[in-house]
């Protein structure tokens, strides 16, 4: 970068180029290299803003006022940047606006880059009604090609020039149409005959396993008067006759049979039609590598019938693959069925069963998910003869802080346990006993001589390391550093068992110990604050955020009731550190973390931690207790398990429109229950001085509470807490009224228990619903706020009272309802009163609301469709 170039820019403190990152530690790479690269330009300045904060602000603007050349920032960052600092920091200067990871960032912070491209728009409009001459170019670099992408490429960008390296992503970019057929071997040869057939007057390519499989297609394709193409050994075919034999081919008679083997060597790229007789298993490389034979064929906007086509022919025993098979799927655009997701799903699972050497993944401990499973290695599945815990399963524990590994990962030693039989157990001198035996071992002078043989050390193995010259501490290697030039170990990272702490170490400061040090469990147990993940949607936590809990946590005691106990691994939620009060038998909470880690904004609740974590367990064959007050529970203590209205199928039903959130998400009441459900209602507001309120401990996440109504006073109504959220320095529960749909947001002592008898003498009233056969009109795919108050007003009278519809069920989704965890039904609603137009559909559709999806195909692909959540994370 040539900074003299940039002469006739005006002068400013505004950056000429702007990169908008991932997530903090890619835009903190970004300033690092770019920094190192124009080192020897002193006119060259960078900086990095990396979070949405006040605090973050507050330090980035001294230093930006005074102008930099390069900015590095995520959305959030800079969105807030732009909004809060418009008179100091603008794209007015900037003549290179760049997206780094362009498909993770328009995914992730879809809402945040919208809002800088009209900040980048206005600039642009501001320099063109001046006398300055700004040279733009916005750079857009990804790993795939996806939905936003195109947006970006079709509707920001004025005739970009696309360049893409990967076969696989060149076929997305070209529409390339994807058909997976699943059967038997003889289904399989009848699909392929089919498909050729169909396909008689396409340039049609069949990938094959090897050349007896290629005379086996030979020979089927005879019987139906093809005369296919052969290329399937490199030393015995002549493949440049070959591809000059398929240019010169009639369309009716360009029927190629090949292996992988021969590819590299045939120049062949307007094929039409790919048919996969064969996958490859192992080489992702050699899949996609095919796909480049339709390349001529590909382009961004082509009609449907000059859309290339690829057929993927599997057998029901292709078990191996099937993952990979499901994510081409989502790639394409398809949607999975829920059979082959399944089926997908448990060989995933068989995979990962196979890893039983390996810990399970830490991110998944930290957050419920891992985002990227493929490349992660570790394992992502929970085994009862693996992870049965060793540690307290419930009840309540107090617990020293040894280690802080990030915001939410802990190492600490347990000090007192109250059980489920409010016993308290003192576990705290256990430590000195383990240190008072390594103090004896080690006080003979011949075992402070006995070093650990290099050539014995390996990966799991726990040994002594001298700290200095009287202090011996248990540790275990984790991976090895260096070795010398004969391959042996010479410098190892090794944790602290007893302290949790990692560090590197010299092998020659480790020392043999005997087996029953070994086998003495660790001190330091592993420990996760519950509910809470990095702000800004990052994946890893950033420096500050863990410096902050550290600066909370270290070496102190805390108090925190168990939720989850696996291996040598404690979930707490709470996590609280607290003081006595002198004078009175009572203490007060003076540190709640993750209350804490909300309100400074470095982190974001993850309300679906423990449900994940729970199924796997479920799932791994691991019995949890009921964690109530951290007290376990006989499992007939249980509540009861709710139940929920529903449509019956093929019907018509008379409904009320209670709540609406868009079209695609309403929620309905049926009618003739209205009577039930307001007795039930008045039993519960005559019983209401004796429902106790909820405490802090009995606020989780889908239990089920009493809130009085916002709109009657004095009445109580039926609800579910759905999150938690700090504000104002103070816990409030968003709460759903299950009864009606709608959401509020209320402090814990609005909350009141719900006895059983009020749950299971009624099934929960609120419906969700589509609105079927109509669509958002707008590109983006979205409902607009006009759309959706227009919807509302239709189903209401003039006098404000709502309409009765009469429901007719078109289909309901394979999976429960994300709100009201019953049943999603997707529903034509008709006005039996209205004469012109009854159908709600088509009144929003005649006034210019929504379009027409008459096509079933078509409204599925468009309306919420939610797959199985263990295939979430797999791409």
């Amino acid at each position: 970068m040539d900074l003299s170039e940039y002469s006739d820019v005006p002068i400013g403190c505004s950056p000429l180029v702007v990169v908008i990152c991932s997530s903090w530690e890619n835009a903190e790479l970004v300033q690092f290299y770019c920094s190192r690269i124009m080192k020897k330009n002193s006119d060259f300045r960078s900086a990095v803003f990396t979070d949405a904060t006040e605090r973050s602000l507050k330090v980035a603007l001294p230093y930006l006022i005074n102008g930099v050349t390069l900015l590095a920032a995520t959305a959030p960052a800079l969105n807030l940047l732009l909004t809060k600092a418009k008179d100091i920091i603008s794209f007015d200067r900037c003549c290179h606006l760049v997206f780094d990871d362009a498909d993770v960032v328009l995914k992730e912070h879809g809402e945040s880059t919208k809002k800088l491209f009209n900040f980048y728009q206005e600039s642009v409009q501001r320099a063109t009604m001046g006398n300055n001459f700004i040279p733009r170019q916005i750079v857009a670099c990804a790993n795939h090609w996806t939905k936003g992408m195109e947006e970006m490429s079709s509707k920001v960008l004025k005739n970009p020039s696309i360049f893409i390296s990967s076969c696989m992503e060149s076929a997305i970019y070209g529409g390339m149409k994807l058909d997976v057929r699943r059967g038997t071997p003889e289904e399989m040869d009848r699909d392929l005959l089919e498909i050729v057939q169909s396909k008689r007057f396409s340039r049609t390519i069949i990938f094959c396993r090897g050349s007896a499989e290629v005379f086996k297609v030979e020979q089927m394709l005879s019987e139906i008067g093809a005369t296919p193409i052969l290329a399937h050994n490199p030393i015995v075919s002549d493949l440049d006759f070959t591809t000059e034999r398929w240019n010169h081919a009639q369309p009716g008679s360009a029927i190629l049979i090949c292996t992988d083997d021969v590819l590299e060597r045939l120049n062949i790229k307007n094929a039409q039609t790919l048919i996969h007789y064969f996958i490859p298993h192992h080489s992702k490389y050699d899949f996609s590598y095919r796909l480049s034979f339709a390349m001529d064929n590909f382009h961004l906007r082509a009609s449907e019938a000059d859309r290339p086509e690829t057929h993927l022919l599997i057998t029901k025993e292709f078990n191996n693959s099937l993952l990979t098979i499901v994510r081409l799927m989502q790639r394409f655009g398809h949607v999975v069925p829920d059979e082959l997701a399944t089926e997908a799903i448990l060989s995933f699972c068989g995979k990962e069963v196979r890893k039983r050497s390996l810990p399970l993944c830490e991110t998944l401990k930290a957050f419920g998910f891992c985002r990227n499973m493929k490349l992660c290695g570790l394992r992502h599945v929970i085994l009862s003869t693996l992870d049965h815990p060793v540690v307290p399963q419930n009840g309540i524990v107090r617990i020293r802080i040894t280690a802080v590994r990030t915001a939410t990962q802990y190492y600490a030693r347990i000090l007192k346990h109250r059980n489920e039989k409010n016993q308290v157990i003192d576990m705290s001198g256990s430590h000195f006993e383990v240190s008072a035996q390594l103090r004896n071992h080690f006080r003979d002078e011949a075992q402070r001589k006995n070093s650990v043989d290099g050539n014995k050390v390996e990966a799991g193995n726990i040994y002594a390391h001298r700290t200095t010259d009287n202090l011996y501490e248990r540790v275990r290697v984790e991976s090895i550093l260096e070795r010398d030039h004969q391959g042996i170990p010479i410098e190892v990272t090794v944790i602290s068992i007893d302290q949790g702490c990692v560090m590197s170490s010299f092998v020659k400061d480790l020392y043999e110990i005997p087996d029953d040090l070994k086998n003495s469990a660790p001190e330091a147990i592993e420990v996760f604050l519950v509910g809470a993940k990095p702000f800004d949607r990052n994946s890893n936590w950033s420096r500050y955020s863990v410096d902050f809990v550290r600066e909370k946590l270290m070496s102190k005691e805390l108090e925190g009731r168990i939720v989850l106990a696996l291996s040598f691994t404690l979930w707490l939620d709470p996590l609280h550190e607290r003081k006595r009060l002198d004078g009175v038998n009572s203490s007060v909470v003076v540190t709640d973390i993750l209350k804490d880690l909300l309100t400074a904004e470095l982190a974001d609740n993850n309300e679906e931690h423990l449900v994940k974590l729970y199924h796997l367990c479920e799932t791994g064959g691991i019995e949890l207790p009921n964690y109530s007050f951290g007290l376990a529970k006989n499992k007939s203590a249980n509540p009861i398990e709710p139940s929920y209205a529903f449509l019956p199928m093929n019907e018509e039903t008379q409904v009320e429109l209670v709540t609406t959130d868009s079209p695609h998400q309403f929620y309905v009441t049926i009618n003739k229950f209205q009577d039930t459900l307001r007795s039930l209602e008045a039993d519960i507001k005559k019983q209401i001085s004796k429902c106790k309120h909820v405490t802090y401990e009995d606020a989780q996440l889908g239990s089920f509470c009493l809130v009085e109504s916002p709109s009657e006073p004095g009445s109580w109504c039926r609800c579910c807490i759905k999150k938690k959220i700090v504000e104002d320095d103070v816990w409030k529960f968003q709460v759903l009224f299950v009864d009606y749909g709608d959401h509020t947001k209320v402090p814990l002592n609005a909350m009141k228990s719900l006895p059983n008898q009020f749950i299971s003498r009624l099934p929960f009233q609120a419906i969700a619903c589509s609105l079927y056969g109509v669509g958002p009109k707008n590109d983006s795919g979205g409902w607009t706020e006009e759309d959706i108050c227009f919807f509302t007003s239709l189903t209401r009278a003039s006098d404000g009272f709502m309409h009765v519809w009469h429901a007719q069920t078109k289909f309901k989704e394979a999976v429960k309802d994300e709100v009201t965890n019953g049943s999603h039904y997707h529903v034509t609603l008709l006005n039996r009163e209205e004469k012109e137009i009854p159908s709600l559909a088509q009144q929003m559709i005649s006034k210019n609301y929504a379009i027409s999806l008459e096509n079933e195909e078509d409204f599925r692909a468009i309306a919420k469709v939610t797959l199985p959540e263990a295939l979430r994370g797999m791409g």
